[in-house]
């Protein structure tokens, strides 16, 4: 098969209509995220039933298992965001180069860090936050999640190039079955082998390896458009340079969130193992919210950087504006759902009454902004998707830094541990206003190029 014949398996992004195209990414996408969101779930869930400083053990190792996150985000959405232009353009060189030079970085960069976390792991975790009460559970937990460290990266690599090309559908079967996996593995784990958050961690580990081994083996085969191989592997600066200035954002969004999650942790640690474990709760159900938007702006992303690349400026037009208002109207709904019934989402984590108690307030404030999320990672996508690296860099820093760690030691001060629940929705509300702001200049500067290309 010739170059352009593979890239012509991609043009369905350029043609299809945008309303059925963001039906055909966007779901696998959306279903492919709350995977992963009860993923990340189920070993909360699951440790809830031991004792609240288990749940609290997760929180405080969840930083690293957020460093990884943000390492697989950081190479994996700079690759995706180069293969699906370099499709548009139809260089199918550059895209195996890319999604090959990607996949290696992840393994070498994930061995590194696996070693280094292993190294200093007692340090880190008390700098997380860690009471003498927590510390057992979270070295148990830590100890072997970490081993699998290139594992939780490579996955979120593969799992980009594949989507870059429009394969949503593959990514979706590899997480289900990865959590189904994982589903079944814990409570064995957990509580016949008597293994405690120690097994939590293994079934983690042995799901995201089947995972990586289901989406990998697509890579590798001769059913992609992008294939991986060592003999397309380059360490060419433009290349380089490329996955690195659109990753970078995603890289700083994930890296902030664990800086942001040790900081709660700190802050939580004077009012012990209980605030730590509601918070944790809190913010699993935030996240799994996000997730939803999340995934239907990957699924956008493609259409969008392939249009960009391709000149066709209607066509991301109408993609931005649907994409938007699907996203809104999901994180909408995901906010009125902890508004009336936060108790009974807090009863998927744990029967303990005083954490439900804690948490039902938590819930209800933690949600007051977030029906505007949606519309704002949908543009943080889109700055990723054109190559636009100043804007998807600010609002990956404002949230999650910028605004929120400002919050957070403010109203700590003035309103103690309630302080401490407001500060997300403060940052998330400054934060939409810089979001509006960059979107009203990234589209004027979209009309021009509109304008320019119906012109020539």
């Amino acid at each position: 098969m010739n170059k352009i014949d593979q890239c012509d398996r991609a043009n369905h992004l350029g043609t299809e209509p945008i309303s059925k195209l963001l039906l055909k990414l966007g779901v696998p996408s959306v279903i492919s995220t709350i995977i992963t969101a009860v993923y990340n779930i189920v070993d909360m869930a699951y440790l809830g039933r031991l004792h609240a400083s288990a749940v609290a053990a997760v929180a405080i190792v969840i930083p690293i298992y957020l460093i990884a996150g943000a390492i697989g985000q950081g190479i994996g959405l700079g690759a995706a965001s180069l293969i699906s232009r370099k499709l548009g353009e139809k260089d199918l060189t550059t895209v195996n180069q890319t999604a090959s030079t990607a996949l290696f970085c992840g393994t070498i960069i994930g061995v590194i860090f696996g070693i280094f976390c292993i190294i200093f792991l007692k340090p880190m975790l008390l700098i997380f936050g860690a009471t003498d009460t927590i510390m057992p559970y979270a070295l148990d937990y830590a100890r072997i999640l970490i081993l699998a460290a290139f594992v939780t990266i490579n996955v979120t690599v593969v799992d980009s190039c594949i989507r870059a090309e429009g394969n949503t559908l593959l990514v979706m079967i590899g997480m289900l079955v990865g959590t189904v996996l994982n589903i079944i593995l814990d409570p064995i784990f957990i509580f016949s082998l008597k293994m405690g958050s120690a097994g939590a961690a293994l079934a983690t580990v042995i799901s995201q390896c089947v995972n990586l081994m289901i989406v990998a083996k697509y890579l590798f085969s001769k059913k992609s458009v992008a294939h991986i191989s060592l003999s397309f592997v380059t360490l060419q600066k433009k290349l380089l340079s490329e996955i690195t200035k659109i990753g970078f954002p995603a890289f700083i969004r994930n890296t902030t969130s664990s800086i942001t999650v040790v900081l709660v942790n700190v802050l939580l640690k004077p009012y012990g193992d209980y605030a730590i474990a509601t918070i944790a709760i809190v913010m699993r159900v935030q996240m799994f919210g996000s997730f939803l938007a999340v995934g239907l702006a990957q699924g956008f992303q493609p259409i969008a950087g392939y249009n960009f690349g391709a000149r066709k400026f209607d066509r991301l037009f109408e993609a931005i504006k649907k994409a938007s208002l699907v996203a809104v109207i999901m994180t909408t709904s995901v906010a009125l759902l902890n508004w009336i019934v936060p108790q009974w989402i807090l009863r998927i984590f744990t029967d303990d009454a005083k954490i439900i108690e804690m948490g039902t307030y938590a819930l209800r404030v933690s949600f007051v902004v977030f029906p505007f999320l949606g519309a704002q990672i949908v543009f943080t996508n889109l700055f990723q998707a054109i190559g636009k690296v100043v804007p998807a860099m600010l609002l990956a820093l404002s949230r999650q830094l910028l605004f929120y760690v400002p919050a957070l030691l403010i109203l700590s001060k003035i309103a103690k541990y309630p302080g401490i629940i407001w500060a997300q929705p403060v940052a998330d509300f400054i934060t939409m206003i810089l979001a509006i702001a960059f979107m009203i200049r990234i589209t004027r500067y979209l009309q021009n190029e509109s304008a320019s290309e119906i012109s020539e």
